[in-house]
């Protein structure tokens, strides 16, 4: 793994991660059983169009959701730490040795593991509800961490539902070596029609 210690959404940050697929986009390679995603070709697009011009198609600075999770992260990295007893430090994007794909994970954990935080105002009932029901997490939020877990090297990652005024919850996701491998196949298709991409942009230029 590399680590590149940039500020998130920093200039340097989003270059670092420029058309490279990354953990927050999982989902568009595979689905929470670890088949492929119907996204993977559209993906493949942006991915290209970023490569292409050297821009971020997606450098956007964020709304009222994601301000409110920027506000509490901290906050619930402390209650993380606490309800666990273990220390939590924070990282860059990461990459794979050769930098092909990436993961911002929100906090590592001491003694291995990491830690993905959620705290969004709108969709905290609809996640702990679902939690109860089926002690699992929504099928939308199972790929990013696998991904994570995949570029850090990691054998766990505690997803976090946190809002102060409501309850939390920790569920802890462990490292599988079928998602593993899922992960890996669809992230070399999506390279593959990505550079197959920017070549016809290439010619069509020419």
């Amino acid at each position: 793994m590399i680590e590149h210690n940039h500020k998130q959404n920093s200039p340097k940050w989003f270059k670092a991660r420029l058309s490279l697929p990354t953990a927050s986009c999982a989902k568009k390679l595979i689905t929470s059983k670890g088949q492929p995603s119907t996204q993977v070709d559209k993906y493949a697009q942006l991915l290209a169009q970023e490569k292409y011009t050297g821009k971020p198609v997606e450098g956007w600075s964020g709304n009222k959701d994601t301000s409110y999770g920027h506000e509490y992260e901290q906050e619930a990295a402390l209650y993380y730490s606490m309800a666990t007893n273990v220390g939590v430090f924070k990282m860059g994007f990461c990459t794979d040795d050769l930098g092909r794909y990436g993961a911002s994970p929100d906090r590592g954990v001491e003694g291995g593991g990491l830690l993905e935080i959620k705290c969004f105002p709108k969709t905290h009932m609809e996640s702990i509800l679902y939690w109860h029901a089926n002690k699992k997490p929504q099928s939308s939020e199972i790929a990013q961490p696998h991904n994570q877990m995949l570029v850090c090297d990691e054998p766990w990652c505690d997803l976090l539902y946190y809002h102060p005024d409501l309850p939390k919850i920790i569920i802890r996701i462990n490292r599988s070596s079928d998602m593993d491998s899922a992960l890996k196949l669809q992230i070399n298709k999506v390279i593959a029609k990505r550079d197959d991409l920017v070549k016809k942009l290439q010619e069509i230029a020419a």
